[in-house]
């Protein structure tokens, strides 16, 4: 690793994946950083690599998507148990179940890399201020 980041990212994918080799459906990561206002919105959408949607017109999407969070404040990320095939439409049409999780410090979820997911801003707790 040639960074703090890419260590931890190391050890959330021996975690997560449980194994230290490389994983056959596995051909590497992507990773980022945001900070976020309070309340700030992360649109919905799903994971995928951007180029070939772009270039190819083709969704293809991570085995698993993560999130981590490094503090207690901020908006939640809700997952929908929708996916999509080309991104022209999702299914299910309207999404059965979902899952809210708020941050919490070192709180890392790890969900299908095709789930669509955002951080709907109004639901962000007031802390008071």
């Amino acid at each position: 690793p040639r960074f703090a980041i890419e260590a931890a990212i190391q050890m959330i994918y021996q975690q997560d994946i449980g194994r230290t080799d490389k994983h056959p459906r596995v051909a590497g990561g992507e990773w980022w950083v945001q900070k976020r206002q309070l309340g700030e919105d992360i649109g919905f959408h799903h994971d995928k690599d951007e180029a070939l949607a772009s270039l190819k017109m083709t969704m293809k999407f991570p085995e698993i998507s993560t999130v981590t969070y490094l503090t207690e404040r901020g908006a939640p990320t809700l997952i929908f148990n929708q996916t999509t095939p080309d991104g022209n439409g999702e299914i299910p049409v309207v999404p059965e179940t979902g899952v809210l999780s708020y941050p919490k410090q070192n709180r890392h979820l790890l969900f299908r890399g095709n789930l669509q997911h955002g951080v709907p801003g109004e639901l962000t707790p007031n802390y008071g201020a």
